[in-house]
């Protein structure tokens, strides 16, 4: 199975919340919802939807505040490809997107994902997108910094499960946007914002030189899942 992850910012011209509202009960619906002869579609769609202040940056231009994490799963790459080819996605998909995000913002990231710690699928999330220096010095660092990152999440106070996505290089063998994606879930809203907070602790165990900085942010969000998407009163 492998996983797509997109990362946005929402739409010119729209806030966060009509943004997010769009995706839910608009485009989440043609998705989790699709029509009997859709073609094929993901195996599996989750959206997370970044709170309102729920983002913290360590600085730079590189990070530049997102709105919306899309979670997507497919059988194959091929898969993954049919299914963009469909009329239908050509048809609806495709040209809905830029109403709710920004197409110039967007990062779309394969990953392979581990579990750090099993546990219940709860609706809070905080993600920290992490991404190596590009220096000679910086995979000693970068390792240490990792492992102790790891171990700040896990002690967490409400964790409930946590994972680590790792980007896999893009098709001509570039480095994908970040190198990886931290993962905690929480059961209530309070502890993943309390763990956002401390994001500069998380990086402070990086040796000067091994993360890029620039690059590095947090953010805490809400997952809707398929059949969370598919009993929303505001649906359709």
């Amino acid at each position: 199975m492998l996983k797509l992850m997109i990362i946005g910012r929402r739409a010119p011209g729209r806030s966060r919340r009509d943004a997010q509202r769009h995706l839910r009960a608009v485009h989440g619906q043609m998705v989790v919802s699709p029509p009997p002869d859709a073609g094929p579609m993901p195996a599996d769609y989750v959206q997370n939807h970044v709170r309102d202040g729920a983002y913290k940056a360590a600085g730079g231009p590189h990070a530049v505040e997102r709105d919306l994490v899309t979670e997507l799963w497919f059988d194959s790459m091929a898969h993954l490809r049919e299914s963009t080819q469909t009329p239908y996605y050509l048809t609806y998909l495709r040209p809905d997107e830029p109403r709710f995000v920004d197409d110039s913002s967007v990062a779309r990231l394969m990953v392979t994902t581990r579990s750090l710690r099993a546990g219940d699928e709860s609706v809070f999330k905080v993600y920290f997108l992490l991404t190596r220096a590009d220096a000679p010095t910086a995979d000693a660092g970068w390792e240490n910094g990792l492992n102790a990152a790891r171990a700040r999440l896990l002690a967490a106070s409400g964790l409930t499960g946590a994972s680590e996505h790792a980007a896999m290089p893009g098709p001509d063998g570039a480095r994908a946007f970040v190198d990886v994606i931290l993962e905690g879930r929480f059961a209530a809203l309070d502890g993943a914002s309390a763990v956002l907070e401390r994001l500069d602790d998380y990086l402070a165990d990086f040796a000067d030189g091994a993360l890029d900085r620039n690059r590095a942010f947090g953010l805490a969000a809400e997952q809707f899942d398929t059949a969370r998407l598919r009993g929303l009163p505001e649906r359709g």
